[in-house]
C-alpha cells in the first residue's frame, strides 16, 4: 500500500475532500460508489465492489428487479435449482 502524508480538515458540515492525487491513484470519479467503515484506529474509505447478494461473488452483475445478481445465480434461478 502506498503511503502519502496529507493532512485535511473537515469543513463546518463534516465533509472531507479526497485529494486529487488519491482520486487519480484509485481511479475515483464523481458518482463512484465508496464504502465507508470504522476500524479500531480510524476510518476506511474504499471503492465499492458490488457482490451478488445470493452467493457473494463479485464480477459483472445483472439487474434483476430491484437488485443485481451474478449470471450463475440467475441461471440457477431460471433452471429452478435455487
Amino acid at each position: 500500500m502506498q503511503t502519502v502524508g496529507i493532512v485535511k480538515q473537515l469543513d463546518h458540515l463534516g465533509r472531507l475532500v479526497i485529494p486529487m492525487e488519491f482520486r487519480k491513484i484509485l481511479d475515483i470519479h464523481p458518482q463512484t460508489p465508496l464504502e465507508i467503515s470504522v476500524s479500531d484506529d480510524g476510518v476506511l474509505i474504499k471503492k465499492h465492489s458490488a457482490l451478488c447478494p445470493i452467493c457473494g461473488n463479485g464480477g459483472d452483475l445483472i439487474a434483476t428487479g430491484n437488485t443485481k445478481i451474478c449470471p450463475q445465480c440467475r441461471d440457477r434461478i431460471k433452471e429452478g435449482r435455487l
